[in-house]
């Protein structure tokens, strides 16, 4: 990125990495707030919250034919 001011400054800075690559990882929490973020806007937030506790656990769940099913949860249409 170079950005100039009105005075005739420049500055200039250049990332090879994006945040989130293997360079450049996400924390746990970065993490955990981005998937929250996304999923929210598809399923809302307490939907969103429950996903990403339910995908932490994935190798506990016996049956994941009840994983993304909405419908039965309160508070989804």
């Amino acid at each position: 990125m170079s950005i100039e001011t009105m005075e005739g400054e420049r500055f200039v800075r250049f990332c090879a990495s994006a945040r989130g690559t293997v360079a450049r990882p996400l924390s746990a929490a970065e993490h955990a707030a981005k998937f929250r973020t996304c999923a929210a806007r598809a399923v809302g937030l307490d939907e969103a919250e429950r996903l990403h506790r339910k995908l932490r656990q994935l190798e506990a769940e016996s049956d994941l034919s009840r994983l993304f099913d909405f419908t039965h949860h309160a508070g989804c249409s």
